[in-house]
């Protein structure tokens, strides 16, 4: 087999079309270049939602990719010695061989880490991984660019088609991060009240303010592994791993009290209405959708200012489920 040059790892990596493909393609390629026992991609975050790539931070944490595992920087002296030194850091393993972290360097500041295991570590393995790392932080940040939304940095609508069906996969298939019984995922989708009456009042300027302050706070709210994104307008919704019904019940409702205390700057308060379901493995994107969209319409229908979990309104009497199952096919 011909070996995998740096050239062909790069034109490998540019393929990707999504940033988890990405991920995924850098940790294969460089285990091929480097001939490594095991590669590690790590993203860095700020759990108190301050700036992801400041190493000095002191809460700096990092996510391993593609899983999710999380655990603070200072856990890894190595990989807390690249990002701050900008230089790959060795370490010695108890049972033998090296374990070098390479830090990869963003536009301002740190992109991400990767560390690889060797029994014997390679002279030309810097040489080797640095065009790749390097293209690989170029290519991310246009993917980022495509997948997010510009005015509040969340994941966009376009990036939710594609990956909600990652997502009800994922349900039932329990992983290190999602390890309740069943891989429990819950839905959530949030409808800020009144937006066109601030829109009206303030002028686009302010509601877009009240946009991207609400998502700061979706953020900050909300766990790492958890996916946020903007569904379109004043809509929001997110993926909550490993929580059932009542637990997803307490974060959103922690949430939803955030929003009503914060004071949005000219606009005063604001209020926000949930609606919420679980993700069955056997569901369609748009059954899940509708779910959850028809909790939010009941809130929204009933006051606003609350959340409401879509089988608990089916218990109560409340909504009808309208969905049968016949001979495997749910129907509507």
């Amino acid at each position: 087999m011909t070996p995998l040059t740096p050239l062909d790892a790069v034109l490998d990596l540019t393929a990707a079309t999504s940033q988890v493909e990405l991920d995924r393609s850098v940790v294969r390629l460089a285990a091929a270049l480097v001939a490594a026992e095991q590669i590690t991609l790590y993203h860095l975050f700020q759990p108190d939602g301050g700036a992801a790539d400041d190493p000095e931070a002191p809460t700096t944490w990092v996510r391993e990719l593609p899983d999710g595992d999380e655990r603070p920087i200072t856990a890894l002296p190595h990989c807390a010695a690249a990002a701050r030194s900008g230089t790959p850091q060795p370490l010695s393993l108890p049972g033998g061989g090296v374990e070098v972290a390479y830090p990869i360097a963003g536009d301002q500041g740190l992109a991400g880490l990767l560390t690889a295991r060797y029994p014997h570590l390679p002279d030309d393995a810097q040489a080797l991984l640095a065009p790749l790392l390097t293209c690989y932080h170029h290519h991310r940040r246009l993917l980022l660019a495509l997948e997010h939304d510009a005015l509040t940095g969340l994941r966009n609508r376009q990036t939710f088609d594609l990956q909600i069906w990652e997502v009800i996969h994922a349900a039932g298939r329990p992983t290190r991060r999602r390890d309740e019984p069943g891989g429990t995922i819950c839905f959530a989708m949030f409808d800020i009240d009144h937006f066109k009456r601030v829109n009206d009042t303030f002028g686009h300027l302010y509601g877009d303010e009240v946009l991207l302050l609400f998502a700061r706070l979706l953020g900050r709210s909300f766990r790492q592994s958890d996916l946020t994104y903007r569904y379109g307008g004043e809509e929001f919704c997110v993926v909550l791993f490993g929580a059932n019904l009542e637990r997803a019940g307490r974060v959103l409702e922690r949430f939803h009290t955030a929003v009503a205390d914060h004071p949005f700057p000219q606009v005063g308060q604001q209020t926000v209405s949930i609606g919420f379901t679980q993700v069955r493995p056997d569901d369609q994107p748009g059954d899940l959708i509708d779910r959850a969209d028809r909790a939010l319409y009941f809130a929204k229908a009933h006051g606003r200012n609350q959340l409401c979990a879509y089988e608990q309104l089916v218990t109560d009497g409340e909504l009808a489920d309208t969905s049968r199952v016949i001979g495997g096919v749910e129907l509507f």
